[in-house]
């Protein structure tokens, strides 16, 4: 813990409502039109209960880590799976599908906010510039608004004056730490009140039309996933209780957060969805910049909206993944920032502009998001029959993690066994120099039952106040409604893709 230096309530609070209000933001209203106001609703209170319960079990899970019953080792996601998880190829697997499924959220963070950056541009300024790929090859500048999500409409963009701007403001915060970032995202959040009131007034001022949003659409393929993508904040959950004061409440950090945001986003999503006719390129920010209810506060509120919301969740995310590539011992920090920080920079390119950000947050969240939250439901069956099966199928009972001393070595044996386990840690050592150069030290770990705490501490954290067999319970059947979920919205893009209407191209009229 960081004593003094903790994260505070309020902190918690604006940290998670900012991981969880990004870029998706803006395109709930299309969501709501789309597909009708009923099951994205219930969509959304099946995903808000599933990522509160998905991050409040995660918490159990990392106190279950021997000498983390308070979470003074900063045990992150990945480090977590490790200790888990024996087998190596799935064990890489689990921590690529993380690894992408954070950058996926980077990715679309940074496209809207470059894209929001460029409009704050044309209307100070009356023009946005950039280096264009194709059709027309070299720089050129735009100084008409148009009804797409970028003004350079279709052009395929190497980099944007938004882009430039997104990149220069985010890139020195990504190397803070988490703690030190909390200022911003507290004053991310009191903004984020102010824009979202702002909207809900213009839409209300511009009239609310009931036709905009029947009831139930033939178009349901865009449901879980863009939704689901709204609740990925829970691949922060590890780094921010790390930091956490110890007199905050975690339960009522995340409900709290998770009311919020989800109330905002129904609120959005029929208000906005009432409001405008919009197109499948559309979003909030494009509708109001073209509504005859377009004003000073209006303009505010569209020029705060890219830097308090969207520029101040991508540095918490950068740093995410750091943590998670350093304290894992996957690589080193150097590595760590290239992984982290630069590779999504170059990603962005090909998504700047045209209708892919929507396309590209759908299946990033069924593909990464939701698999993500199912294997974490899953990590936390370790009852103590399957430990018991884990001591005995365990190749190897020495496991090296990078984590603080630990006051004890656990071995056991005759004094040839002790020996070759101490031989065989002292080579690991050695061979993971790179490690201790982050600042991090190894812990010895050589009996599984250094690894799972079976007999927790009366002050270690618990998800619910039942039993634990009743948690386990809790974990599976939110597995299994997010696989079943997952499955069913890929089975129907299929079916539909079958009769031949193609779901994937969002140029074709629906």
């Amino acid at each position: 813990m960081n004593g003094s230096r903790g994260i505070s309530f309020i902190g918690s609070v604006a940290l998670l409502v900012s991981s969880m209000t990004g870029p998706g933001l803006v395109t709930i209203p299309l969501l709501f039109q789309t597909s009708g106001w009923l099951l994205p609703t219930i969509m959304f209170a099946i995903a808000m209960s599933l990522g509160a319960s998905a991050s409040l079990l995660l918490c159990e899970a990392l106190t279950t880590i021997h000498g983390n019953e308070r979470f003074q080792r900063k045990i992150e996601f990945t480090h977590l799976s490790n200790l888990l998880i024996h087998n190596r190829k799935v064990r890489i697997v689990v921590q690529i599908i993380l690894y992408l499924a954070i950058e996926s959220i980077i990715i679309a963070s940074i496209i809207l906010s470059a894209q929001a950056m460029d409009w704050m541009l044309l209307k100070l300024t009356g023009r946005t510039c950039g280096f264009s790929l194709h059709p027309d090859l070299g720089f050129i500048c735009v100084d008409e608004e148009t009804n797409e999500n970028s003004p350079f409409g279709s052009n395929y963009m190497l980099a944007t004056s938004g882009f430039m701007i997104t990149l220069a403001f985010c890139v020195p915060l990504a190397f803070l730490d988490l703690v030190d970032n909390i200022i911003v995202q507290i004053a991310s959040f009191g903004a984020l009140v102010f824009i979202i009131i702002t909207w809900i007034v213009t839409f209300i001022l511009t009239g609310l039309t009931k036709d905009y949003i029947p009831l139930v659409s033939n178009d349901q393929s865009q449901v879980v996933g863009t939704v689901l993508f709204n609740y990925a904040f829970i691949t922060t959950i590890p780094s921010w209780v790390n930091d956490l004061r110890p007199d905050v409440c975690i339960k009522k950090s995340i409900w709290y957060s998770v009311i919020i945001s989800t109330t905002s986003y129904i609120a959005l999503g029929i208000l906005g969805g009432m409001a405008y006719q919009m197109g499948l390129a559309s979003n909030i920010i494009a509708e109001i910049n073209a509504s005859s209810h377009r004003n000073f506060v209006t303009d505010i509120a569209t020029f705060v909206f890219p830097v308090a919301v969207l520029l101040t969740s991508i540095p918490v995310e950068f740093i995410v993944v750091r943590y998670n590539l350093v304290r894992s011992g996957f690589c080193e920090k150097g590595m760590a920032n290239v992984l982290s920080i630069l590779l999504p920079w170059l990603i962005v390119i090909p998504f700047q502009t045209g209708y892919w950000l929507n396309i590209f947050t759908n299946w990033a969240s069924l593909l990464f998001t939701s698999t993500k939250i199912d294997h974490r439901e899953k990590d936390l069956e370790s009852t103590p029959e399957k430990e018991n099966k884990t001591k005995q199928s365990n190749e190897s009972l020495v496991t090296t993690e990078i984590v603080n001393p630990s006051p004890k070595l656990n071995v056991s044996g005759t004094i040839d066994t002790i020996n070759e386990k101490i031989n065989d840690n002292v080579s690991k050592i050695l061979s993971r120099k790179s490690s201790s150069n982050s600042g991090y030290e190894f812990t010895l770990i050589n009996d599984i039952d250094e690894i799972y705490s079976n007999q927790p501490s009366k002050n270690s954290f618990v998800a619910f106040p039942i039993q634990r067999k009743k948690r386990i319970i809790i974990s599976v059947v939110a597995g299994i409604t997010s696989i079943i979920l997952v499955g069913a919205i890929i089975t129907y893009d299929l079916v539909e893709l079958s009769l031949g209407h193609n779901v994937f191209d969002l140029n074709e009229d629906n």
